[in-house]
């Protein structure tokens, strides 16, 4: 009989111990849980923000592609070409005028630069640019415009 109680409380002591690993456990799991679900909130409204800031850019950049093709556009038209060769011209003869006596006159190589066929093929080219259908996108866009 002592030797059947003795096994009993070494079994009730077994028990108790295990109770007490798995009450510890359930401890850290709740806790594990309260900490994940608070980094998931906090994560989802990083995320929220960051989609919302990622819109307001891709609209952004939507409005300045619109208003570089609507530029390119503009400086196409023949009219605006013309005004823009000629104010160029004027300045050019004034410049040549000047620095003739210091060497060649540097205004037949402009002037022949600023024929309609190549500012043409300018508008052409940075307009795919812009629509990124050209190699390097907005390098080729800043390349023409120095």
């Amino acid at each position: 009989a002592m030797k059947a109680m003795e096994e009993k409380m070494l079994r009730l002591g077994e028990l108790k111990v295990e109770q007490q690993v798995l009450q510890d456990d359930l401890k850290d799991q709740t806790e594990a849980q309260k900490e994940n679900s608070e980094f998931a909130a906090a994560l989802k409204k990083t995320c929220e923000e960051k989609e919302k800031a990622w819109s307001q850019y891709q609209a952004s950049q939507a409005e300045e592609l619109q208003a570089l093709t609507e530029t390119v556009e503009f400086l196409s038209k023949d009219q605006v070409r013309d005004t823009i060769r000629d104010a160029t011209s004027s300045a050019l003869l004034s410049t040549g005028a000047r620095t003739s006596v210091d060497g060649p006159s540097p205004v037949p190589a402009a002037l022949s630069f600023m024929q309609v066929s190549e500012s043409q093929a300018m508008g052409d080219s940075l307009e795919a640019a812009l629509r990124g259908q050209g190699g390097r996108g907005m390098e080729d866009v800043l390349r023409h415009i120095d």
